[in-house]
């Protein structure tokens, strides 16, 4: 329990300093807020002006505690661009994002454990062998390469779907998990590669282990030996990685939705760097540490869960 509550500590540590240097990051980048919102019409006594009603004339510590407990309370500012705010922005976008993350995972765990079962099963034949050829081919090819691939042979070739065709949720759910569905698989791909490498090599190591020969020894089949007692012990570094992947998943799907024409919050964090609107970059940013972060802390838990040891500790 004590080390559960350090590391709830760590994670609250860890998300305020984030905040500070990103923070601080964007006071340092060269550019001005209130020049890019003026553009073409900006003078010096006009952007002057709107920097003192944007709050922006004053101390670094001042607008960073002043953000900071807004942020805290669930308010994140308006946006400089669009003149809203920033948490009206992203309710709309922050679901498309997690719904795509979120069907990439379950596909990860659904293919990989059965498959790294399998190439273990097979250990050595030409299954196993087929399994890893694929396997090393897709960890080399990333996700972006695979969407524009999954783009042209299921969009443009089989018309399975229209490449750009987006449809919101809010309009139509079916249209939208179809169309979600070929980004999902485009992000777990490497992903699931990874996985069955990773699971193959954890069940080969348990196998020679005291525990499973006691298992045979008290008459249990092979099949029974590797679901009851070997996978068990497997699946640990399975979890953590699989926790990482999901942070991995979530800081990396901004990329897909490029790919994709996704509005998701990574077009509007991109869109927000170029036109300098920091309240809705640092939001955006804070969102993804804080899943991040908690996400890690979850496979903590699981982790402890799973492997009475680490209780101990």
């Amino acid at each position: 329990m004590k080390q559960l509550l350090k590391k709830f500590a760590s994670m609250l540590i860890t998300l305020l300093i984030v905040s500070f240097l990103v923070f601080l990051a964007f006071d340092l980048i060269p550019g001005d807020a209130a020049t890019s919102k003026l553009g073409t019409q900006a003078t010096p006594e006009r952007v002057e002006a709107l920097r003192e009603q944007m709050g922006l004339n004053r101390p670094f510590f001042v607008r960073y505690f002043d953000w900071l407990f807004s942020f805290l309370r669930g308010d994140m500012g308006d946006s400089y661009s669009y003149g809203k705010s920033v948490s009206s922005m992203l309710a709309g976008k922050l679901p498309i994002t997690v719904t795509m993350v979120l069907m990439a995972f379950v596909l990860i765990v659904l293919v990989s454990i059965p498959v790294g079962i399998l190439a273990t099963r097979y250990q050595g034949k030409f299954l196993d062998r087929a399994i890893q050829v694929i396997n090393q081919l897709f960890m080399a090819i990333p996700p972006f390469f695979s969407g524009i691939i999954i783009t042209l042979i299921f969009g443009v070739a089989l018309r399975a779907f229209t490449p750009g065709g987006f449809v919101s949720y809010t309009k139509d759910v079916g249209k939208f998990i179809n169309y979600m569905i070929f980004p999902a698989i485009a992000i777990a791909i490497p992903k699931v590669a990874m996985c069955v490498k990773l699971l193959r090599t954890s069940i080969l190591e348990q196998w020679p282990q005291d525990y499973v020969r006691t298992a045979y020894s008290r008459g249990n089949r092979t099949m029974q030996v590797l679901y009851r007692h070997v996978l068990k012990n497997a699946m640990i570094p399975v979890i953590t990685f699989f926790g990482m992947t999901l942070s991995d998943m979530v800081a990396g799907s901004i990329i897909i939705e490029q790919v994709f024409n996704i509005p998701g919050i990574g077009r509007i964090l991109l869109t927000s760097i170029s036109n300098r609107d920091y309240p809705v970059v640092e939001a955006i940013i804070m969102l993804i540490a804080f899943l991040v972060v908690f996400i890690n802390f979850l496979v903590d838990v699981l982790y402890r869960i799973i492997d009475p040891r680490m209780r101990e500790n």
